[in-house]
């Protein structure tokens, strides 16, 4: 439902229909302890906040269980957290496809030069290395 009210929003309406403001559009960083998550709300979260007109301001998301392949967000590294039932469990860090087309303030620096740079070399993954537009999926089979 509130992947709707978003669209709403994004579409031109200021508030929902009640007149209240719709919540979450200004997310910038989203945690997900999303181990009990299937695939399906999963590619649906990423395709959500991968979407700038919904997010605009969504720069990068924290994920207890790795996204399933979708082209919207993508994975720039891991970091170690410490949960109630497991004292090092693996997270994995992700950010829109379309990262480097944002605005340089929507840009997830700090995080970025510490997954991604090591000994003052940084080094971009595959999937932000080329314009969204050469990239062509092929169909499931």
């Amino acid at each position: 439902a509130w992947v709707e009210r978003e669209r709403a929003e994004a579409d031109g309406a200021e508030d929902g229909e009640d007149g209240e403001a719709v919540p979450l559009r200004d997310v910038s960083h989203v945690f997900a302890c999303s181990v009990c998550y299937d695939d399906v709300l999963l590619r649906s979260m990423a395709t959500a906040l991968g979407d700038v007109r919904l997010f605009p301001r969504f720069q990068l998301l924290v994920s207890l269980r790795a996204l399933p392949s979708q082209p919207h967000l993508v994975q720039v590294g891991e970091v170690q957290l410490v949960t109630s039932w497991n004292g090092g469990a693996t997270a994995r860090v992700y950010v829109p496809t379309d990262l480097l087309e944002r605005p340089d303030d929507a840009l997830p620096l700090p995080a970025l030069s510490q997954l991604l740079c090591s000994g003052g070399v940084c080094t971009l993954p595959l999937g932000l290395q080329w314009p969204r537009d050469s990239i062509v999926p092929l169909p499931r089979l």
